[in-house]
């Protein structure tokens, strides 16, 4: 077992230094953010675990008494906005989404011990404590951590906050209300409070958490709850972690299956067999080992990460979790894990997430095979072509529509629907009748994650924004050895308009999508809402071998993939392919040339424009003999 340690202890010659060496991003960040500038803080640097707990009670002690606010739709879709905005490094807008909150924000940071400086964006509200949230800006790993009440005696929320800044998490939504402090139950399942967060569907806690588990898919949640003693026979040394459902629906990449065995390696085999009940592993008490009883089973958030559609009232069943990435855990912390042993906590809550992000959330490459690519030619039209069972494979996948024939001449794009029943679809701009004829569509299906092999490197992900926004970058996982070419499929869009996503600032680490409108809709003003997308990015590393790589299917057959780019507008250039603009406001059609990247596999053609040369409302067509 590890000894205690103070958190990375901060040198002060290693001030200046760090402050001189600030990238072109931490400028930026002061431009928009003040530093904190707490009695105890020198210009926003945390430097011990002390400073955390002080700069919570200094908060508390200027906050007017806490009390409950319930929140609205408008308060979940200005978390959207919060969080969409900090996404995409887009820190003006996240000022502006902060004051709707109500929230103040400053930033601190923090020097590591392998000389790294972390930075945090710290917000938190003055009038009504509710709940405060740090999000990690630059590089983090794929980690949401909660904590959901804060028990006077037990220090929840410091320890939370302790744990954030010593892990690599991304956010930190912490409710700084007593579990008890409002008289009025809720009327979720467990008979608690409303400002207990894991037991109420419409308070601020679970509107942070929804809107950022919609924005952040393949991030893991850790919710950490403190208990005074073991239930019923007052040992103070038990670790209780659950997903919230029964142990044997535990699936083999879980993050519950990668923190159970992280905290054996963190705390030791001997104490683990004594003191860590766990649905992932047999366990010393014998109610978890039945099924009867499992902690977390009523928490509101885990039910929803789970599945369930009533998350407020009804457990997530056999139907929703298995088929969900399961990465949900709840944590029950007596006071010794908590207190004489959180340097062990955290070093598992690390190890986890490294699991994590390696084997789940696919931060590190796996084989091309993990991938299970599988393509394919459907006849779509305006009417859903639905799939059948080509998805049954995949935990997480990935759905990219190529490039549709012309046998319909009207402007068309391409959307995904997914759900029970996941289809391709043909929609036809507004101004049209959106009748259309059936075209060939090649799909193209891939596990979410990242993939390579000596010849190519890959990554599937999805993502949403608010395409009212207008844009928003997105940050592949790990950085290509070159500019790779990227494919887009639209899915899900909320308000059904037809829309046309478009690619700038593509380069080895991530691009900007931006969404548009048909002009006569952008004339009257009208913006789009919510859409989700897929991507796929591939880049050939081989120079030998570009154009005749090597990629295995599904089921084990290979094809040859090959990317192309090339200059195309709206006349048919390489493989027929062209740039077709929507004509609502005019007749006119003609497009300025554009960077478009082409993947061909097994001869089906996919394709995205990597640019954004010309604004008009446009989309890809491919003119076949």
């Amino acid at each position: 077992m590890r000894t205690g340690r103070r958190l990375l202890t901060l040198i002060a010659l290693g001030i200046a230094a760090c402050t001189a060496a600030m990238p072109a991003s931490a400028e930026a960040s002061r431009e928009v953010f003040p530093y904190c500038s707490y009695s105890l803080l020198d210009d926003g640097w945390v430097s011990t675990a002390d400073d955390v707990r002080k700069m919570l009670r200094e908060k508390r002690a200027e906050d007017v008494q806490p009390g409950f606010v319930e929140a609205t739709d408008a308060t979940v879709n200005q978390f959207r906005a919060l969080f969409q905005a900090l996404n995409r490094d887009d820190l003006t807008v996240a000022r502006s989404a902060a004051k709707a909150l109500g929230y103040n924000a400053c930033l601190l940071r923090n020097l590591r011990r392998d000389g790294e400086v972390d930075r945090f964006l710290f917000l938190s509200k003055d009038q009504t404590q509710q709940i405060h949230l740090l999000w990690r800006l630059g590089k983090a790993d794929p980690i949401i951590i909660q904590s959901p009440h804060n028990f006077k005696d037990q220090r929840d929320k410091e320890k939370a906050t302790e744990s954030f800044v010593r892990t690599r998490a991304r956010l930190l939504i912490a409710n700084s209300l007593h579990a008890n402090d409002s008289k009025q139950r809720s009327p979720c399942s467990g008979n608690n409070a409303v400002s207990n967060g894991a037991h109420y569907h419409k308070g601020w806690f679970h509107a942070a958490h929804v809107a950022s588990a919609e924005l952040l898919p393949d991030h893991g949640v850790f919710q950490l709850h403190g208990m005074a003693s073991r239930r019923g026979n007052g040992d103070v040394n038990y670790i209780d972690i659950s997903p919230g459902f029964k142990k044997d629906q535990v699936k083999e990449h879980s993050l519950l299956r990668y923190f159970d065995n992280a905290l054996v390696e963190s705390f030791g085999g001997d104490y683990a067999s004594k003191y860590i009940v766990s649905a992932a592993s047999p366990s010393p008490w014998t109610r978890v080992k039945s099924g009867s009883h499992l902690p977390g089973t009523f928490n509101t958030q885990g039910r929803h990460l789970n599945g369930s559609p009533e998350p407020c009232r009804k457990k997530a069943q056999a139907v929703h979790y298995e088929n969900s990435p399961q990465r949900f855990v709840h944590v029950e912390l007596s006071s010794n894990p908590r207190q004489r042993h959180l340097d062990d906590l955290i070093n598992a809550l690390n190890i986890a997430a490294a699991e994590w992000r390696t084997n789940a959330a696919g931060g590190d490459a796996h084989s091309l095979e993990g991938a299970k690519l599988q393509v394919g030619t459907m006849r779509v039209s305006d009417k859903p072509a639905f799939f059948t069972d080509e998805l049954d494979a995949y935990e997480q996948p990935v759905i990219i529509a190529g490039i549709p024939g012309m046998e319909g001449k009207h402007p068309v794009v391409v959307e995904a629907i997914t759900g029970l029943t996941p289809a391709l679809q043909l929609r036809e701009w507004s101004y049209l009748d959106g009748w259309h004829r059936y075209e060939s569509v090649p799909y193209l299906i891939a596990e979410s994650g990242r993939f390579e092999s000596d010849q190519l490197q890959l990554e599937a992900g999805h993502t949403k924004f608010d395409a009212g926004l207008g844009e928003m970058n997105v940050h592949f996982q790990a950085t290509f050895e070159g500019k790779p070419v990227v494919l887009l499929t639209e899915k899900n869009n909320e308000r059904g308009d037809v829309a046309a996503l478009r690619i700038t600032n593509l380069n080895s680490e991530g691009f900007t999508v931006k969404a548009f409108v048909s002009e006569r809709a952008q004339a009257i003003g009208k913006k789009l809402g919510g859409i989700e997308l897929g991507f796929l990015a591939v880049y050939e590393r081989a120079e030998e071998t570009v154009g005749s790589a090597s990629v295995p299917l599904i089921g084990g057959s290979a094809v040859m993939l090959k990317t192309e780019v090339f200059q195309g507008n709206h006349t048919p250039q390489l493989m027929g392919v062209l740039v077709q603009e929507e004509q609502s406001s005019d007749g006119e059609a003609w497009h300025t040339n554009e960077e478009v990247g082409l993947v061909v596999i097994d001869e089906l053609v996919f394709g995205h424009m990597q640019s954004l040369y010309g604004a008009d409302p446009a989309a890809l067509r491919r003119l076949v003999d």
